[in-house]
């Protein structure tokens, strides 16, 4: 707390003028507390010793006591003890005015003091985790830390590890609220204004992975060192705020010569006879590339193939991007995914920039149909329809058996042989309905042989 004398007639003086800033840390709070108190003793001198008396005005919500105030101060110091009973739902900050001491002296002339308190920050930036394309890079833990090393192009991940300064036995410390990254430059391109929401519970710390903010580092960036911005706006279930704000130092850097491989994307292959890889390239260096080159090379697929190219330098020119495609031979090769590394030159074999890429050959699978032989045989119906044919002449009873018993057999010639489905074999039905027909007809040829013998009588 913050102590400034007021009246320019007393000569009472606070020992330490920052002695009255009361720190309020909520850390310590339990279940549903809803309060806090803080004491401290401060020291009070004067010029000479006089008689003196103590009175307080004090904001609403808050109470001040002095524990056994003195009656007199001299040219030593007093101490005076002060005790301050604060709500738990003050926003974080630093000197707010929350009470007005006043010292009379023996005429009634008062010295005044204006009160403050600074309420601690519940929620703590623990670090933030910096990953560009994918790779670790040092972390930020402190407001004006600087991000290095930053290159056109580059994707950047921040993630965030948050603590929550409660009690876990505090019912009301749970926090939640929303960090924003900005980054808002003519220089650096697309402005960036990306927000995340988050929650973390009392006493507890959030997980990096949780909270997230992605950005794109635009490719016309100008080299240079540029603010970023890092807004967060909390509450705890009491609405009191735990706000922060950081600023960082983001620095985009241009090598002289630095070509970078902007995209490299491989076509699905299915029945094709080669692979399609298309390769974009970048110029974020600070020099032109004259003689540059781009080479696709395989010993899985026993391919390599080079493209020249050249490119204008800066970030406003139309001519620092290049595209390349190959086309990888891939007829008659086995299933499988391959390997094929992409090398970027300058000066004709200076290497610059690599990547690996997957070349995924899917084979192209065909359905080859086996001939097969049509039977060609008689049904049983045709079987029963010669034998009835074959009573009707003149012939015994033997001859009449051996014609419904015949199998017709049908001789197969190269045109009977067709493409089809496989009739199955004669069943166990088909067998019993040919034994029932082969029976009716026996017993009409003995009626028949028996009339004859009658008519001849």
């Amino acid at each position: 707390m913050l102590l400034l004398a007021t009246t320019a007639f007393a000569d009472i003086t606070v020992t330490d003028t920052n002695a009255l800033t009361f720190d309020i840390n909520y850390d310590s709070l339990n279940d549903k507390e809803e309060t806090i108190v803080v004491e401290k003793t401060l020291s009070f001198k004067s010029t000479s010793a006089q008689t003196v008396s103590f009175e307080k005005t004090v904001t609403s919500g808050y109470t001040l006591e002095f524990v056994n105030p003195p009656t007199s101060i001299g040219t030593n110091d007093t101490a005076v003890t002060v005790k301050l009973t604060a709500p738990v739902k003050e926003d974080a900050g630093e000197n707010k005015k929350v009470a007005t001491i006043s010292i009379k002296d023996s005429k009634g002339t008062p010295t005044t003091f204006d009160v403050n308190t600074n309420v601690k920050n519940m929620l703590e930036i623990d670090r933030i985790y910096v990953f560009m394309d994918g790779t670790d890079e040092p972390d930020v833990d402190t407001d004006g830390d600087r991000i290095k090393g930053v290159r056109p192009g580059n994707n950047i991940e921040l993630q965030f590890k948050l603590e929550n300064l409660f009690d876990e036995d505090f019912r009301k410390g749970d926090i939640e609220g929303t960090i924003q990254v900005i980054i808002d430059d003519n220089d650096f391109g697309d402005e960036v204004d990306e927000e995340e929401s988050f929650d973390v519970n009392a006493g507890e710390d959030s997980t990096p992975e949780d909270i997230t903010i992605e950005f794109e580092v635009p490719e016309d960036a100008d080299r240079g060192t540029y603010l970023l911005e890092l807004n967060i706006e909390a509450e705890d279930e009491n609405g009191a705020k735990h706000d922060y704000s950081w600023e960082l130092d983001f620095e985009v850097e241009r090598e002289k010569y630095d070509i970078a491989i902007s995209k490299a994307e491989v076509a699905p292959t299915t029945c094709e006879t080669s692979a399609t890889l298309n390769v974009d390239l970048h110029n974020v260096g600070r020099e032109k590339i004259k003689y540059g080159s781009v080479k696709v090379s395989s010993s899985q697929l026993k391919y390599s193939q080079k493209e020249d190219y050249t490119l204008s330098s800066g970030s406003s020119s139309k001519n620092t991007h290049v595209s390349k495609t190959f086309l990888i031979p891939v007829k008659d090769v086995p299933k499988g995914t391959y390997k094929a590394d992409i090398e970027v030159f300058y000066k004709l074999d200076v290497l610059n920039n690599k990547k690996t890429v997957d070349v995924v050959v899917n084979g192209c699978e065909t359905t080859k149909e086996t001939p097969k032989v049509e039977q060609n045989t008689k049904t049983s119906q045709e079987v029963a329809k010669t034998a009835t044919s074959g009573s009707t002449t003149a012939s015994t009873k033997d001859t009449a058996a051996k014609e419904s018993d015949s199998t017709t057999v049908t001789k197969i010639s190269s045109s009977d042989v067709v493409r089809s489905v496989e009739i199955p074999p004669y069943t166990v039905e088909d067998a019993l309905i040919a034994g029932i027909v082969v029976a009716i007809i026996v017993v009409f040829a003995m009626i028949a042989i028996l009339l004859l013998v009658i008519i001849r009588r």
